[in-house]
């Protein structure tokens, strides 16, 4: 949300005809004005295709820092590996597609996806949100079904290291969903809720599950 207006990125997607054929079209970005019932689609050459794949990616959520907001995106580069990147545009121009950049570590925010930095290589979901003074990603682990928190001094930063919170209930088969973290559902500033959907036989279905820290990335799971 900025200045009484919400702002939701969507992927446009083929699917089909085989359960794993996807092709990612791009990105739109729906704007939605405070108390409205619609979300308004922004189009760019009567196109709601903002942007290709080979020029942004915008797919692990966001969070405002200062006078900008910034866009988490993780692609697949190679079989097991997924570059995870940060795009940002200023508050007063998140109507403007031309307005994202993608930030590099050395020269600041660039044009080219090419020259963006990658703060992480993750197959799992990934979510940054503030966090004690700082900044967390919190991963799902896709095949060991658990979940790991990594800290960043800067929501532009490369994370450290993974640090285990918290396994899920594993699936009877294929891969957990979701597996994102909601900073909005807090609280406590201690604590963080995570969503994400299996198929076990115990407990299927979506699941909403709380963890929280005590000290600096130690905690107990309630």
């Amino acid at each position: 949300m900025y200045a009484g207006h919400g702002y939701l990125l969507y992927d446009h997607a083929l699917l089909g005809p085989g359960i794993f054929d996807e092709e990612s079209l791009g990105t739109g970005l729906c704007v939605r004005a405070d108390q409205a019932v619609t979300c308004d689609r922004v189009t760019l050459n009567d196109d709601t295709i903002l942007w290709t794949p080979d020029q942004r990616m915008l797919n692990s959520g966001g969070l405002v820092v200062g006078d900008r907001a910034l866009i988490y995106g993780c692609r697949p580069v190679a079989s097991f590996s997924t570059l995870c990147t940060v795009s940002g545009a200023p508050l007063d121009a998140l109507e403007d597609p031309s307005a994202y950049q993608v930030y590099n570590a050395f020269n600041g925010w660039v044009d080219r996806l090419s020259d963006a930095s990658a703060i992480a290589d993750e197959l799992g979901p990934v979510t940054v949100s503030a966090f004690s003074g700082a900044f967390m990603a919190t991963i799902l682990d896709i095949f060991e079904s658990r979940f790991y928190v990594r800290r960043m001094s800067s929501a532009t930063g490369e994370m450290d290291r993974r640090i285990a919170i918290f396994d899920a209930l594993p699936p009877t088969s294929w891969f957990l969903g979701g597996g994102r973290e909601h900073s909005g559902l807090r609280r406590n500033p201690r604590t963080i809720h995570v969503s994400y959907s299996t198929s076990a036989a115990a407990a299927p279905g979506l699941h909403l599950a709380a963890f929280r820290f005590f000290g600096e990335f130690g905690g107990l799971y309630q």
